[in-house]
């Protein structure tokens, strides 16, 4: 049924792909739009570990900007991730209405990956100003995307940081929003 609402995983249906492997838009039977996480080696050391714990997760995640678990598919060679794709989400959206079209998808998504690698919740996972200058020029993007990617799937799993990791981050950005204050302020 996934073969055929993604039209035998075609690479016209790929819109994306990350540490985990490819991602494509489908079609099932009702209308309903779909993405398909298809994992790069079903058999790989890990890749069912790390499957189950991305199915987990997902099952359990509950939040109005994610995309609720639809379904998955796990065979002696293939490990798939289902989720239905809500259409009023369109990362179209976020262009210019005056450029019509005139702009390069890829490029877009790019510039998409950039700024969520940005905006990541502790300070110390986002890339330096000159690493988003490299990977704005076309160099390490995909490395530093798939890394991000495999780290927000196991990110959940346990706490990466110790506790005093993570009152040393509030504590840095509390010195950082001083110093912000201090140079914005009246001359």
């Amino acid at each position: 049924m996934l073969m055929l609402a993604t039209n035998n995983f075609s690479s016209k249906n790929m819109i994306g792909k990350g540490g985990f492997g490819h991602v494509y838009k489908g079609y099932l039977q009702d209308g309903t739009v779909i993405a398909v996480k298809r994992l790069k080696d079903g058999n790989a050391i890990g890749g069912e570990i790390q499957f189950q714990t991305e199915v987990e997760m997902i099952s359990l995640a509950v939040h109005r900007n994610l995309l609720r678990l639809y379904g998955f598919c796990m065979t002696t060679t293939e490990r798939l991730l289902v989720k239905k794709i809500h259409q009023e989400k369109k990362i179209d959206l976020l262009v210019d209405k005056d450029l019509k079209n005139n702009y390069d998808r890829i490029e877009l998504d790019e510039i998409v990956q950039v700024a969520l690698l940005c905006t990541q919740y502790l300070p110390s996972h986002r890339p330096k100003m000159s690493e988003v200058v490299r990977m704005l020029e076309g160099d390490g993007l995909a490395e530093k995307w798939e890394a991000s990617q495999r780290a927000e799937s196991t990110r959940s799993r346990g706490n990466e940081l110790s506790s005093s990791e993570r009152y040393s981050d509030l504590t840095d950005d509390s010195s950082l929003l001083a110093q912000a204050m201090e140079l914005s302020g009246p001359r």
